[in-house]
């Protein structure tokens, strides 16, 4: 493990949200139950934006 945390969406999944804003958060739990948040934040989707991978 590299310490890299791919999130992947499906263009199917994607394609279908009605929100293009909103809040996330990124949280691990730990052996013995304790929840640690690692990320949070706001974010702003564009719709149609490709990349190219």
């Amino acid at each position: 493990m590299d310490g890299t945390i791919l999130i992947y969406i499906p263009p199917a999944v994607s394609s279908a949200w009605t929100t293009l804003q909103g809040v996330y958060d990124l949280e691990v739990v730990l052996q013995d139950g304790t929840v640690v948040r690692l990320l949070q934040g706001s974010v702003a989707i564009s719709a149609e934006v490709t990349t190219g991978e």
